[in-house]
Order: C-alpha cells, then sequence, then structure tokens
C-alpha cells in the first residue's frame, strides 16, 4: 500500500510538473518587457555556457532589467 501511495504521489508531481510547461510555454511576455526578457535570456544561455561571451555590464543590465520588470505592473 505505501508503494502505491508513493508511486501515485509521483505520478500527480509529474502532471503537475509537465502542466506547469505547458501553461508557462502558453504565456506571453507583456509588452513592456520584451525587450528586458530578451536580454536576461541571452545573458542566461551564455552563463550557461560557462562563457565569458556576456558583456562586461551584463551584472548592470540584468539588475536594471529586474527593476524595469518591478515597475512595471501587470
Amino acid at each position: 500500500m505505501p508503494i502505491l501511495l508513493a508511486v501515485i504521489s509521483v505520478i500527480i508531481i509529474v502532471f503537475l510538473y509537465v502542466g506547469t510547461m505547458i501553461l508557462n510555454d502558453n504565456a506571453g511576455v507583456p509588452e513592456g518587457c520584451e525587450q528586458a526578457y530578451l536580454e536576461a535570456q541571452e545573458c542566461e544561455s551564455c552563463n550557461i555556457a560557462g562563457s565569458d561571451a556576456c558583456p562586461a555590464n551584463s551584472d548592470d543590465m540584468f539588475k536594471e532589467a529586474i527593476e524595469f520588470m518591478k515597475e512595471v505592473k501587470v
């Protein structure tokens, strides 16, 4: 019986995760945040790669993007 509950719990968690991913793919980026979103995506991808491809002031750009997103109320 405990194994069945564990399996059901894992299945529920997987379905919730997949559902969340589908909903996130369908949600659009608000018009005012498109530029900041694109900058954040570019910087995230070069940081994942472990390269120094991001500009030297990428931290400042990231902070500015975060501040801009805080100011925009959806």
